[in-house]
């Protein structure tokens, strides 16, 4: 038996290893029972062995749930969203996993077992050395199983992260078919976050509230041309031309590829180059006006001060 390389093997799973990864570091049947009958290794499940002094983590009930017999098993719904750093499940607490339709892992009872017929190859990710569902499909399956808001909110956040539209679009209807509710949501979603804008009504109304506050009127749908070649740079939903205050709908339109992001990167940089302070508002914040009145209202300030010099 290898010393050091059991103790690789318990540092990388969180102090958890199967029966066959210890017999292939050459650690005997007879020798794990008696690291658990001396209460070094406990039990956590038929076919798994933990140390004792490894913490009870969170992380380590999820390596066990992916290393129970009768799988494999990949980490899916909240638990997936957690580890995939969603918006809104850093502390979600559920272990949960998903085998194929004919699975039936033999897991603890703090283990929620879903079981489709549907999960393939592209369905899988890695992450920090767990094996869980993609981005996209993790977003399928909350929809399927957790409130809209809170599914919008976790699609947000990976959108502005600079996920593909288009993948998680094709992977929600790859998974659509009876009994499946969760693709039609998030279809349902992109389509009101890709290539659409915010309601005009809500720039009315943050216009009103910035005229109330700052004392200035805003123009509506304003267009900022390059001064070199006359193109269009921008159509701002709303702006303040003389101290080039502009607010701008984003949409993940510009976040489907990296070649659309770079241009996007540049439009900006071009408009900053000409004086332009631009306040970016997104779907998300549809329901936090208060917040984009204040960085508006800031950058307002900021230019009234650049351009008096006080």
């Amino acid at each position: 038996m290898s010393v050091a390389e059991v103790s690789k093997l318990f540092a990388r799973q969180h102090g958890v290893a199967t029966h066959s990864q210890l017999e292939h570091a050459g650690v005997s049947a007879k020798r794990r029972r008696s690291k658990v009958a001396s209460e070094e290794w406990w039990v956590p499940v038929q076919g798994l062995v933990a140390v004792a002094s490894s913490p009870d983590s969170w992380y380590q009930r999820a390596v066990i749930a992916t290393l129970c017999r009768g799988g494999p098993t990949i980490l899916s719904h909240s638990t997936a969203a957690r580890l995939h750093r969603f918006d809104g499940y850093d502390r979600s607490p559920d272990i949960t996993v998903m085998v194929a339709e004919s699975g039936r892992p033999l897991v603890p009872p703090w283990v929620t077992v879903h079981r489709s017929r549907r999960i393939d190859p592209a369905d899988r990710a890695l992450v920090e050395g767990l094996s869980l569902t993609t981005i996209a499909t993790t977003l399928v399956h909350l929809a399927g199983a957790h409130p809209k808001a809170r599914v919008e909110q976790a699609l947000d956040g990976v959108l502005r992260a600079g996920t593909s539209p288009q993948w998680i679009r094709e992977t929600a209807l790859r998974w659509k078919g009876s009994g499946v509710s969760g693709p039609a949501l998030v279809v349902g979603l992109l389509d009101d976050r890709v290539g659409k804008r915010l309601p005009r009504s809500w720039f009315q109304r943050l216009a009103k509230h910035v005229l109330r506050g700052a004392g200035l009127h805003l123009q509506d749908e304003y267009a900022v041309h390059d001064p070199t070649n006359g193109k269009l740079l921008a159509e701002l939903d709303l702006a303040e031309p003389e101290l080039r205050v502009g607010v701008e709908c984003q949409s993940w339109r510009w976040h489907g590829s990296p070649t659309a992001q770079r241009r996007d990167t540049a439009r900006k940089r071009r408009l900053r180059q000409l004086g332009w302070e631009i306040a970016d508002v997104w779907w998300s914040d549809l329901h936090r006006p208060d917040a984009v009145l204040s960085d508006v209202l800031a950058l307002i300030e900021r230019q009234r001060k650049m351009r008096t010099g006080s």
